[in-house]
């Protein structure tokens, strides 16, 4: 069975320390940031494989990030 992204995140040794050193009261907190963390890298994961495998989504992906590129280096 592989791991899942909230296994990687709260296997990390950061994740570990924060935990170790919060307070009680923000340990749930934490946790549960760290399952929203997970569930949105896993969207963006999937949404990442759908444009992959779609011919006319990686063109669409290409154009709007050289749009967003070129924006953000005109100060836009």
């Amino acid at each position: 069975m592989s791991k899942t992204i909230l296994d990687m995140v709260k296997e990390s040794p950061d994740y570990q320390r924060a935990l170790d050193m919060a307070p009680k009261a923000d340990r749930a907190r934490i946790e549960a940031n760290a399952d929203q963390l997970a569930s949105v890298m896993q969207n963006l994961a999937e949404q990442l494989r759908k444009v992959a495998e779609d011919p006319e989504a990686r063109e669409k992906m290409r154009d709007a990030l050289k749009g967003k590129l070129t924006g953000a280096s005109r100060g836009s």
